[in-house]
């Protein structure tokens, strides 16, 4: 490991590049600073250290969250092109410490780099307020430097593992860059439990943390968010260690796609409880709580597909060494059998939650009546369960196919669950348009049977005012039945790479026998 770290801090520029470049970055930013403070009177210290400390705060976090794990996606793109992943695969290290040696080597000018950020930001929050009360502003800018530091970790272990699951071709960084610093606001407004995933709240909720100086009144957010943060770091190490050696298999196993999707669940309910009792989006009122209910369940559905990719995975090469009568565990083959109706559970447990946690003040008729009823309730769980085994179903057959995993999922994510929605807001946003009427598409548009199609529909469907639900609900079923069918067709037409056999091209010498 130590070898490996040496090795990534020569190709980052050695010593000088390390230590010289950040340190005349950090010597010419006091320096200014200093200029700053010559240039007010001794009255205004403070109100200048508070400018600097906001200007290390913002420039600490964009090192952290922006530049270290581009870093990161571009060490790893690098040694794919050049060879060098090759050499780290053959090396006598454990996976574990190649990984560890890339998330500290590689980004260490960056580190060195928010290091002189730290002790400058120190200082400033140190001189930006009254002697009485600067523990209190120190604790509290270092307790959020804490959780910025978890969050990075998170964010550049997610990128490091994405990375080398393709290739060092991955676009994760770009992804993150759009959800959580373009639309992570809106994101949360509707799905309050990213914020404890994403950390798309830290300035928020950690500008509070300051002015209490240390885990206290929102702590408890805080605290939870550093918690899973921390839980998902080591998941993303422990994937990434694994497909480092074994470039064919998914990146997360069925065990960890388990945990994965549980911290999710965790997450979600978690983030609407402290929506209801810290305020963390603002106090909802009953619309806008319906969607954040429905919303969250379409994320963790979303989140779902990595055990499909793991089951669909472990069910593909079964077949593939039964075809060519290779030994094979029957268990684990159940087990992967199993999943999809364990992830629409999953998803069930998920709505249900959410629907208990619901307060009364916030429950519309149909809400109320649809918590009520058992027959609908379980009519959604049924929806939940059948998208589960049609995503399934859809992965499968794309892996056995040998097609692309990730573009069977943004198919069948947006045929069967998005476009349906948006045919249908389209058909009543053009009959508002014909009619002239002024009344709102969210009181005009009822989900029917094209926006059936899709488990969103359904379950709008049942929370609605003279909704329809069910015809939703055996088209779940029936999409469900339908694909469960073509997977076995697909399946009993498999034949495996090893046992092709090519036809002998026309203009191919003939062979001679012995």
């Amino acid at each position: 490991m130590l070898a490996l770290l040496r090795l990534h801090l020569k190709m980052a520029g050695g010593p000088f590049g390390i230590l010289v470049i950040p340190g005349i970055c950090v010597v010419g930013a006091a320096l200014i600073a200093f200029m700053s403070f010559r240039a007010v009177p001794p009255s205004d210290y403070p109100s200048v250290s508070s400018t600097w400390l906001a200007i290390m705060t913002i420039g600490g976090g964009g090192v952290l969250l922006l530049l270290v794990p581009n870093t990161l996606a571009s060490a790893v793109s690098r040694d794919f092109k050049c060879g060098m992943i090759h050499s780290h695969r053959l090396t006598p290290m454990s996976s574990v410490q190649i990984i560890l040696g890339y998330l500290a080597g590689a980004p260490g000018q960056m580190l060195m780099l928010y290091v002189g950020t730290l002790i400058l930001g120190t200082y400033f929050a140190a001189s930006s307020s009254i002697p009485l009360t600067v523990g209190i502003v120190v604790g509290g800018w270092w307790s959020m430097q804490v959780c910025l530091m978890l969050l990075a970790l998170m964010l550049s272990s997610f990128i490091l593992a994405t990375s080398i699951a393709s290739g060092g071709k991955s676009q994760g960084f770009g992804i993150l860059f759009v959800v959580a610093l373009g639309a992570g606001w809106l994101m949360v407004m509707f799905v309050p439990g990213l914020a404890l995933i994403l950390g798309v709240l830290g300035g928020q909720v950690f500008l509070g943390v300051m002015r209490m100086g240390g885990l206290t009144g929102n702590g408890i957010i805080i605290a939870t968010g550093a918690l899973f943060h921390v839980t998902l770091a080591i998941l993303f190490i422990e994937a990434a260690s694994r497909r480092l050696r074994a470039p064919d298999r998914p990146l997360l196993n069925i065990p960890s796609s388990l945990i994965f999707c549980l911290i999710w669940l965790a997450a979600l309910i978690l983030g609407m409880h402290f929506t209801f009792r810290y305020s963390l989006t603002g106090p909802p009122d009953d619309s806008q709580h319906l969607v954040q209910v429905i919303a969250s369940v379409a994320v963790f559905m979303l989140v779902g597909q990595t055990v499909l990719v793991a089951a669909a995975a472990v069910i593909a090469g079964t077949d593939e060494a039964r075809a060519i009568g290779v030994p094979y565990s029957h268990n684990q083959r159940a087990i992967a059998r199993l999943m999809p109706l364990c992830v629409g559970l999953m998803a069930a447990v998920t709505l249900f939650t959410l629907y208990d946690l619901t307060p009364p003040q916030l429950q519309t008729a149909p809400f109320r009546e649809t918590s009520r009823s058992i027959w609908r309730m379980g009519a959604m769980g049924l929806a939940l369960l059948a998208s589960a085994v049609l995503d399934g179903s859809w992965i499968y057959i794309a892996r056995l196919r040998g097609k692309s995993v990730v573009w069977a999922i943004g198919l069948s994510t947006t045929l069967l669950k998005i476009l349906p929605l948006l045919a249908e807001a389209a058909e009543a946003i053009a009959d508002e348009v014909v009619r002239g009427d002024n009344t709102s598409v969210a009181r005009t548009y009822m989900p029917g049977l094209v926006a059936g199609a899709s488990p969103i529909g359904t379950m709008m469907a049942f929370n609605m005012k003279d909704g329809h639900p069910w015809p939703g609900l055996i088209i779940q079923v029936a999409l469900a039945i339908v694909a469960v069918a073509l997977a076995c067709r697909v399946r009993g037409a498999f034949v495996p790479a090893s046992r092709q056999i090519t036809p002998p091209s026309a203009s191919a010498p003939p062979r001679l026998s012995a």
